[in-house]
C-alpha cells in the first residue's frame, strides 16, 4: 500500500508574540500550514532504552511532500487528538532513484506548554 493510504493531517505550528500589559511579550503557537505525513514510534533498541530511563518517547514522521522543509524544533500538531511533536533532528530523504519519494524527521512527543515555551526561542 502506498504511503498515501495512511497519513494523517498534521498543522506546522506558526509563532506570534504577544504584548502584555507590563511591556512584556508573551509567545503563542496557531496552526500556520497544513502538513500530511504517517507518525511511528521508533524503535532503536538504544532509544526504547532511553525512553524507559525516563526521555520523552521518540518518533519519526514520514512525509511525500518533498517541498517540506521541516526544522529542528519545527512544532506539528495532529490534528486528529491534538497531540503536539517538536522535531528534534535534520530530516533525510529518500534516494532518488527509490520507487517512493519521501522526507523522515526524527520527532519526540510533547505538550502545548512546552510547545509554547519554545515559541520564545
Amino acid at each position: 500500500m502506498p504511503i498515501s493510504d495512511y497519513q494523517k493531517l498534521y498543522w506546522l505550528q506558526g509563532r506570534q508574540p504577544i504584548p502584555t500589559e507590563f511591556g512584556g511579550v508573551l509567545w503563542t503557537i496557531f496552526d500556520s500550514m497544513k502538513v500530511y505525513g504517517v507518525v511511528s514510534q521508533a524503535r532503536q533498541a538504544e532509544i526504547r532504552v532511553a525512553v524507559a530511563q525516563g526521555i520523552r518517547a521518540q518518533y519519526n514522521f514520514m512525509t511525500e511532500n518533498m517541498a517540506l522543509g521541516l526544522n529542528p524544533n519545527d512544532i506539528l500538531r495532529r490534528d486528529e487528538d491534538n497531540a503536539f511533536f517538536r522535531i528534534s533532528g535534520i530530516g533525510e530523504r529518500s534516494p532518488d532513484v527509490a520507487e517512493s519519494q519521501f522526507q523522515l524527521y526524527p520527532m519526540e512527543l510533547i505538550s502545548r506548554e512546552a510547545a509554547e515555551r519554545g515559541a520564545a526561542g
